[in-house]
């Protein structure tokens, strides 16, 4: 019997996990508008000059990911960057993985490009 087989080329160019396991369905915010809200002052305070840190943390799937999406769908008009670094439990051994991914991203570097 003929079997299927598949060969790894190279890593996945997806920004982040979030964006591989959602892609473009994004599910509706629900039961986090309190949570939201606070993002939204922060941002606003920012915005202002009056920068904060925000902490999200959280058990797995209760939509810290989600949440921060929705404050980046939000704030996208703005003419300020934002940056989002994400690490990950296979780049533990490799030091700084999530900035030179992000500079590998911005400099349009690929796998394929010569040295």
């Amino acid at each position: 019997i003929p079997q299927r087989a598949w060969q790894v080329l190279r890593e996945a160019q997806a920004n982040n996990r979030f964006d591989v396991l959602r892609g473009a369905r994004m599910a509706a915010l629900i039961g986090l508008d309190e949570q939201i809200e606070i993002l939204r002052r922060r941002w606003q305070a920012a915005q202002k000059g009056r920068g904060a840190v925000v902490l999200i943390s959280g058990e797995p799937g209760i939509g810290k990911s989600r949440l921060v999406q929705a404050l980046r769908t939000e704030v996208a008009h703005n003419a300020s960057s934002c940056l989002q670094y994400l690490c990950s439990q296979f780049n533990v051994d490799k030091t700084f993985a999530p900035v030179i991914g992000y500079l590998e991203q911005a400099g349009c570097l690929s796998f394929e490009d010569s040295a």
